[in-house]
């Protein structure tokens, strides 16, 4: 089983031509990431999948937990896992499906 989580990964980019000693902080943002087994990474991975290979994906929205309107679909905490080019049934595969912050949803493909 793939563990995959969403999580925001902080970044901090300092201005260090003055040497080590004087660095500047010229800028801090957090960015939305993806993790597999807990390597993080943005964007998120490419995961290669073979004809006759069944994959099993645990996904879990580590994204804190608001208050989520399931209605609005331009919620940035909501995430989906969708494939490009696997022939599958679109019931396995529907990119209107949605996991929400704090809970783990379970992919088989």
């Amino acid at each position: 089983t793939l563990r995959m989580k969403s999580v925001y990964l902080p970044n901090e980019i300092y201005n260090d031509s003055a040497g080590a000693s004087k660095q500047t902080l010229m800028a801090s943002m957090t960015g939305r990431a993806w993790c597999i087994n807990d390597i993080c990474s943005i964007p998120g991975p490419t995961i290669i999948i073979y004809p006759g290979i069944t994959v099993n994906i645990e996904l879990e929205n580590a994204f804190a937990v608001k208050h989520v309107d399931p209605d609005d679909m331009e919620c940035p905490d909501l995430i989906n896992l969708h494939s490009h080019g696997l022939h599958i049934d679109g019931f396995q595969d529907n990119v209107f499906e949605y996991t929400l912050p704090g809970d783990t949803t379970s992919i088989r493909w």
